[in-house]
């Protein structure tokens, strides 16, 4: 079993992806990324077949953006998953799983964590429209957004750092 103080680690690491990843999604859509790679690591080096994809990448402009818009998909669908899964089967084997279940945040993360593990839809089960509407911060979920399509703007990069950040004082503090 994972323990207390690899909980706090894991979710600091999860929290530093998804910050680094946004900082490659504005610089890939503002910055000649190709000519700041030649600069760091030289034309020499460049020209070896192991970066001749990663060049082409950096060459594509759409192609990066679409690529890093990815690369924070799935940042934030680890985030969510493992450090909501760790965090569960830590509070089940101690002992604590009523008092995750009674995190203000608890009911609409466990919604979104399943929208990201399974097809980016929210997907209310009979038991989550006895919940609704939901609250939590900035996401609101009521019966209307059955089926919908997840998005950045139902959960933007700034809640998921909050969730995390909340998630990691309820560790720190309610948990034994």
């Amino acid at each position: 079993m994972i323990k207390k103080s690899e909980l706090s680690g894991v979710i600091e690491a999860h929290a530093e992806n998804i910050r680094l990843v946004n900082i490659l999604r504005v610089l890939a859509r503002k910055n000649d990324l190709l000519k700041i790679f030649h600069d760091v690591i030289g034309e020499e080096t460049t020209r070896n077949p192991g970066f001749t994809k990663s060049l082409e990448l950096l060459e594509n402009t759409d192609k990066l953006i679409h690529t890093t818009e990815q690369l924070h998909l799935m940042a934030v669908r680890s985030a969510v998953s493992e450090c909501y899964e760790l965090t569960r089967d830590y509070c089940k084997k101690t002992n604590n799983y009523q008092n995750l279940q009674n995190q203000p945040w608890f009911h609409v993360i466990r919604i979104l964590r399943n929208a990201v593990n399974h097809n980016f839809f929210i997907e209310f089960c009979k038991f989550d429209k006895t919940l609704l509407p939901l609250k939590w911060g900035k996401i609101y979920m009521d019966i209307s957004m059955d089926n919908i399509e997840l998005s950045h703007k139902i959960f933007p990069v700034s809640v998921a750092l909050e969730w995390l950040e909340a998630l990691e004082t309820f560790i720190n503090d309610e948990l034994v």
